[in-house]
């Protein structure tokens, strides 16, 4: 059964660039199984792909995801207000990066 999802939303290839997307089921939350999945996919874009950056977005609040991000090296860059739009209203995006020479893998 699919229990989440992960890899390249986006692929800048003049610019070596990718945008990272994931979810993941809750009941499958805090098994290491994206941790897992995401090193897999990093290495791919970094070494298969031959990208230098791959930026995520992530909801201020997810605190998991946070950390989940920050565990695989990525580094918070900023805060994209109201980057998402739904039907309460503007929602703020933080983004966060890695670069290929930060890639420890």
């Amino acid at each position: 059964a699919l229990v989440g999802t992960c890899g390249y939303n986006i692929w800048i290839r003049p610019a070596r660039r990718g945008l990272l997307g994931y979810d993941l089921i809750r009941a499958y939350w805090g098994r290491s199984l994206m941790t897992e999945a995401l090193t897999t996919v990093l290495d791919y874009g970094f070494h298969t792909m031959d990208l230098n950056r791959v930026e995520a977005l992530s909801f201020p609040a997810n605190a998991a995801s946070r950390r989940l991000l920050v565990r695989l090296g990525f580094v918070k860059e900023g805060l994209l207000r109201e980057c998402e739009y739904y039907s309460y209203g503007g929602q703020d995006m933080a983004v966060y990066n890695l670069l290929c020479r930060e890639w420890n893998v």
